[in-house]
């Protein structure tokens, strides 16, 4: 898990644990997550759509940007806010962050090191 900062409605920025997804390209927030930022992702819903789940219900999800503050720099960041199980955590997909930064793994302990091109010889180690 790594923490973020993501900028809500209320003019606030909100500190969110994610879960670094490298193996998913959008970033994900469920529904309790964005409330409590006060946000409100049908007022800034971009696009709108379901997915059925394996009991066979749809469940809705809302594609919207936010700005979200990884280390030192604010990016734009496409994210989705989903509701019910299928949007049950935070996810940190690859779309406009990955291609931002350098991302390095470490197996022992288990890191995740952000490093900003910019920065020459700064990280943020997760």
């Amino acid at each position: 898990l790594i923490e973020v900062l993501i900028l809500g409605d209320d003019g606030m920025w909100h500190r969110t644990e994610m879960m670094v997804d490298a193996g998913n390209d959008i970033t994900l927030l469920d529904w309790n997550t964005a409330k409590s930022m006060n946000l409100d992702p049908e007022r800034h819903a971009m696009d709108v759509f379901f997915v059925t789940g394996i009991d066979g219900l749809p469940q809705e999800f809302y594609m919207t940007v936010l700005q979200m503050q990884l280390g030192r720099t604010v990016h734009p960041v496409p994210v989705t806010v989903g509701i019910g199980e299928l949007a049950g955590m935070n996810l940190l997909g690859r779309k406009d962050i990955f291609d931002k930064f350098t991302v390095t793994y470490s197996p022992d302990p288990p890191t995740v090191a952000f490093s900003e091109p910019s920065c020459y010889g700064c990280s943020n180690v997760f």
